[in-house]
Parts: structure tokens; sequence; C-alpha cells
């Protein structure tokens, strides 16, 4: 799946993806923006945790959250049915997610690393030590991102490619719950 982020100015900075199945979709752009997106955080964060079932994986098995919106190309039979299925399959990692984020950016603000994060997910660390090397792991790889980030000029793209394998378990979760 390619992801497509377009700093529109300095405020302001639109997503795109286009899925395998050939949908484009309109991604909202929540959250901090400086010194790099929210959601480009979430998608370093579940690369490097390898998440094939968090925010970008579950847009990836065909998931579409509130907000989101078809661009282009043609949803498949019973899509709205199976979104919710895969979202229903995945909340546990995209919490996870949201919350190793949310951890991340804060430590690269100066906040020290809070609680371990309440999920049942199996990536979970189980230990405070584990969750601040998890942490404390994952700080190189969304500085370079950020790096990367701040090469965009206003009016220019950064794209980025989710990993399609993820896709075929949450859309079997999907077939199972969903259709």
């Amino acid at each position: 799946m390619e992801i497509l982020f377009t700093r529109v100015d300095h405020r302001d900075v639109r997503a795109s993806v286009t899925r395998s199945d050939g949908v484009t979709l309109s991604v909202p752009v929540y959250g901090h923006l400086d010194p790099l997106p929210h959601d480009l955080a979430h998608y370093v964060v579940e690369r490097h945790m390898g998440l094939p079932d968090g925010f970008w994986g579950t847009i990836a098995a065909g998931g579409i959250f509130r907000g989101m919106r078809v661009a282009a190309g043609r949803q498949p039979p019973h899509a709205a049915e199976r979104s919710k299925a895969i979202i229903r399959a995945n909340v546990s990692a995209i919490g996870l997610a949201e919350q190793v984020v949310g951890n991340v950016t804060g430590v690269l603000d100066g906040e020290p690393v809070r609680e371990l994060p309440l999920s049942d997910h199996p990536r979970t660390p189980r230990s405070r030590a584990d969750y601040h090397t998890v942490i404390t792991s994952l700080i190189p790889h969304v500085e370079e991102m950020i790096g990367r980030w701040q090469q965009v000029p206003v009016g220019g793209e950064m794209c980025v490619q989710w990993p399609e394998a993820g896709r075929r378990r949450a859309t079997r979760l999907a077939h199972v719950g969903g259709d």
C-alpha cells in the first residue's frame, strides 16, 4: 500500500493511501504535525514494532476509519461490513500503536516514558524495563523519519510503502466475522 503525505503548509498536512485493490482513500491527519505528523509517526512505530494489524495495517486490509473517504477506485462488495470486522479484530493493536506513538513522541519532547500500555496484544511489553527498551529502540527510527520529513518543502510530498503481507491475515479475519 502506498501512503502519500503532502505538506500543504506548515500547519496543514494531507494524507492519502492507495491500497492494493486500487482504492485510494483520503486520510484526515489529526494530532501533532511538528516535528512529524502523527500518522507518519504511526507508520514508523508500527513498521519497526512489527505490528501488521495497527492503524496502517488495518487500512491496508480494508478498514476505513471515521473521517476517511474514498477518493478514487471502487470498493469491493460488503466493504463497510468488512471494514467494521477488520477494525474490531485489530482494536488491541490499534490501541497499542496509539499508546506507543504517544510515548515515543512524548520522549522526543523531553517527557519520561509513561506507564505500560493497557493492551492484550501479544506485542505489548510485559514489564516497564521491556517497555523502556521498546521506546528507546524506536527513537532513532522516528528521528530518522523526522529528518526526512523536514526535507519536504511546502507543497512537497513524501511517499512510504506499507507491506501487504499483513493484509491477508486481517482479510481472513474479516471474512470469518464479516461476510
